[in-house]
């Protein structure tokens, strides 16, 4: 396995409209998204909706209350919104999104789907999960579900036990976490390619969740989605998408224009060695499985 430091090239910011462009090339290239809806339809209510609360909700007279961490165009959370629904009349959801594009989308999403959603508060929050913990410090809003899909990378290391644990102080019920698993492309890249002054890196993986949640002695139980990206556009040299998922994946910025010719020889060397990529039909694919993290909390609000 290579291993050379790639400091020297410019980190990617998560906040900026680099990362999103660069977020939305590997989304156009995984079925990551599809994976994630067809557990939401086909576990969600076992291992979520039917441990919510019990025999409270047969008063007719509880509301859920929900927060949302990094919930994208909303997709996902509208679909569980929908399962949640089955089961409670009344819905409180907290969305804290740091994307004013994203959080444009899921309101679209929501006015598309308003007679489903009859019934759901939505409380919109244009900031980061760090921010929303300094503005709840006092823990006046507490929940009986959050979600958390691919969305804990831009906490750092040392900080994570911290922001799991407040998040739990609020949470009385199911926390349910979505993160990369450690056999995917992103777990060699981190260890080939380190980046030693990069505080993002290397990236967060569901194995550094589960030692947080182990830590706090906080119970969850855990399974994989297995999903792949199509990295062949990475090895056309003149591919613009192919230069957006090389920086996507090792969490910089212009790699492929910026790169000496033999880090960019190397990365690819390595992105084409066998056990990180495989071929069918012609095309080449990486692994990028979500790690479902299923964490849960007795206590009582």
């Amino acid at each position: 396995m290579p291993n050379m430091d790639i400091s020297f090239l410019e980190k990617l910011d998560p906040m900026s409209p680099l990362y999103f462009e660069r977020f939305d090339a590997f989304k156009s290239f995984t079925d990551q998204k599809k994976r994630i809806l067809e557990w939401i339809s086909d576990r969600f209510e076992d291992e979520i909706v039917s441990h919510l609360l019990g025999a409270e909700v047969k008063t007719g007279n509880v509301t859920l209350s929900v927060l949302g961490i990094g919930s994208g165009d909303g997709k996902a959370e509208v679909k569980m919104l929908m399962h949640l629904m089955k089961k409670f009349r009344l819905v409180e959801f907290t969305v804290v999104e740091p994307s004013a594009d994203e959080i444009t989308s899921f309101k679209k999403l929501v006015e598309e789907q308003k007679k489903a959603l009859n019934g759901v508060t939505f409380h919109w929050r244009q900031e980061s999960l760090q921010d929303f913990c300094k503005a709840n410090a006092d823990g006046s809003k507490r929940f009986h579900f959050v979600s958390a899909l691919h969305s804990l990378y831009f906490i750092q290391n040392k900080d994570l036990d911290f922001y799991l644990k407040t998040i739990f102080g609020w949470t009385e019920g199911k926390m349910l976490i979505m993160q990369g698993a450690v056999n995917s492309i992103f777990s060699g890249l981190d260890k080939g390619f380190p980046s030693t002054s990069n505080p993002l890196r290397p990236f967060k993986l569901g194995n550094k969740i589960e030692d947080s949640l182990k830590t706090l002695g906080i119970s969850f139980e855990t399974s994989v989605i297995p999903s792949e990206c199509d990295i062949t556009c990475c090895f056309d040299s003149d591919s613009r998408d192919g230069k957006l998922l090389l920086d996507f994946f090792l969490h910089v910025v212009r790699c492929g224009d910026n790169g000496p010719p033999q880090l960019l020889k190397m990365i690819k060397e390595y992105l084409n060695t066998e056990g990180i990529s495989y071929t069918r039909h012609g095309r080449l694919y990486a692994p990028v499985p979500t790690q479902v993290i299923i964490a849960s909390t007795s206590k009582r609000f």
